[in-house]
């Protein structure tokens, strides 16, 4: 398990080995905030954001602790690493301006990072699907923080999947239920089955 321990005004990253109940550092440097990890697919690096030199980034580091720090993207706005695909080929983050928008890291090709939500509303915690496909996130466009459903990276359609609000979206292994919870805090833990037909989503009733 990869966590932000707080510590001050920051923070760093510590790996919990459950079978051994040990705790070993990945970062050494509290003032740096390093924070919001991420494991790679294959489960052998670790993606997080770190506020060095006046400057937010998305970095990536081997899981074992071995190597250097790689930046991936930096600018003066807050990064937080949500969701790498399960191809491998994309890391998803919030970029936290005016408002808290939603961004793509492509790790091939030119690599430049591209918006997918960009609004005057705060969308949150993105989730891709298992597949590739999809993505979720919560939006508070109608007042309130609900889960959304729609096509990734782009593509026409946004479905509605909570319904009394939602925080925190993860898909099931296998893409067919989402969870989140009814409140940030104390709230219930909801699932609601995800049916996909071509290019449209049918959300079952959370329950």
């Amino acid at each position: 398990l990869a966590v932000h321990r707080h510590d001050g005004a920051g923070g760093d990253i510590w790996i919990f080995e459950s079978g051994r109940g040990t705790m070993s550092r990945l970062t050494f440097d509290a003032t740096q905030d390093n924070s919001s990890p991420i494991w790679s697919p294959d489960g052998t690096r670790i993606a997080f954001g770190s506020r060095r030199n006046n400057k937010w980034g998305i970095y990536v580091k081997p899981a074992d602790g071995t190597g250097s720090d790689e930046l991936l993207v930096e600018s003066d706005a807050t990064k937080e690493p949500m969701s790498w695909s399960a191809d491998g080929k994309f890391i998803v983050y919030s970029l936290n301006g005016n408002s808290s928008d939603l961004w793509v890291l492509p790790l091939t090709g030119d690599r430049k990072p591209f918006p997918i939500l960009q609004t005057r509303f705060a969308e949150r915690w993105p989730q891709v699907s298992p597949d590739g496909e999809w993505i979720a996130y919560d939006s508070n466009e109608t007042g309130r923080p609900e889960i959304y459903i729609k096509p990734f990276p782009n593509g026409p359609g946004k479905w509605q999947v909570s319904t009394n609000g939602g925080y925190f979206a993860r898909w099931r292994r296998d893409g067919k239920e989402l969870y989140f919870m009814t409140a940030n805090g104390p709230g219930k833990i909801m699932a609601a089955d995800i049916r996909t037909a071509g290019s449209a989503v049918q959300a079952g009733v959370p329950k």
